[in-house]
């Protein structure tokens, strides 16, 4: 099919500063859509995310099992084939409604880094030239960023960069794509913008437009680069957050045959270590299934001792009743 369409597609790990990157690409001339998830406390100034295309998501992690905080990796074949293509047309269908053809549209949502090829054929069949923002931000921040926000533990929200991070690397190295470190980003916003407008072949951002979009007051946490301390001896987040930082600094092309290849290297230490992952991961989720389970069968328990005790104070009073009677004939008597 021909392209109808252009599509900038932003990837990367949540609080990796995906929102800041996509509302600033409306000075790029990048249309949002008007369904947009409205701002939240953990995100004064919006998501940036069309709400239809979200749920798609949520809807695609549930078809394979999984939720946006589970540490396996989504295997799309595992899901019913004809509801994995029921909600391919859903989405199809979104986009071609929301974008007519001739626009330039953006779409993120950190999810779509784990289910990439699932929005790849959307893309095709909508006529949608793809081109990628693969956002980079410390690990360390980004765990500091999910504790506040969710109590979530830094081990869990690591392996959670680390898997957002390489499926979306490993989604982008055929296609035309820029790296953005959210720490350039933030100190030096025009200039990662026209970087970003130059290397995905689109308009050169207004400078102070591209300026008002950033308040580095909402930047909560910040890490020294330099400092391997926070990986806790992990080698293979030092190695794929040092070779993110390389392609944010143009140091390397997304091209290059040495990204190919530590990519597919840490891909199979990722599958390696998520087969025991996934049985922790697994356990846990069968855990929650048997304490719902149990709380079930215990709101079904106290039900079942209401009604016992219903019977036993209606019992009660039938034998109040007797014993009154039982008197009034014997003082009668």
């Amino acid at each position: 099919m021909a392209s109808e369409r252009r599509v900038v597609c932003v990837l990367g790990m949540h609080r990796s500063g995906t929102s800041a990157v996509t509302g600033a690409l409306a000075t790029l001339g990048v249309a949002l859509g008007d369904q947009l998830l409205p701002p939240a406390p953990d995100n004064p100034r919006g998501f940036f995310e069309d709400a239809r295309l979200r749920q798609v998501n949520e809807r695609l992690l549930e078809l394979v099992g999984l939720s946006a905080t589970s540490i396996r990796v989504p295997r799309l074949t595992d899901a019913d084939h004809a509801a994995l293509a029921a909600l391919e047309d859903e989405a199809v269908a979104i986009v071609q409604a929301a974008f007519p053809p001739g626009t330039l549209w953006g779409f993120k949502d950190p999810r779509s880094s784990r289910v990439a090829p699932f929005w790849q054929r959307v893309f095709a069949r909508t006529g949608s030239a793809d081109v990628y923002v693969l956002m980079v931000r410390h690990p360390a921040a980004v765990a500091r960023s999910l504790a506040t926000r969710q109590s979530m533990p830094a081990g869990t929200a690591l392996i959670l960069w680390f898997e957002h991070t390489l499926m979306a690397l490993r989604a982008t190295l055929a296609r035309t794509a820029v790296a953005v470190d959210y720490d350039r980003l933030v100190e030096a916003p025009a200039a990662q913008l026209s970087r970003v407008a130059e290397r995905l072949g689109l308009e050169a951002p207004p400078a102070a437009s591209a300026a008002d979009q950033f308040d580095p007051g909402l930047r909560h946490a910040k890490e020294d680069p330099a400092d391997p301390s926070w990986a806790g001896g992990a080698a293979s987040l030092l190695e794929l957050y040092g070779l993110c930082l390389k392609l944010a600094a143009d140091e390397l092309e997304l091209a290059a045959p040495e990204v190919a290849a530590a990519t597919e290297a840490l891909e199979t230490r990722l599958g390696q270590a998520l087969e025991f992952l996934g049985l922790v991961d697994g356990s846990a989720e069968g855990r929650i299934q048997r304490l719902e389970k149990y709380a079930a069968s215990q709101a079904e328990g106290v039900a079942f001792w209401k009604e016992q005790a219903t019977r036993w104070e209606d019992e009660a009073k039938w034998w109040r009743q007797q014993a009154e009677s039982w008197e009034r004939t014997a003082r009668s008597g």
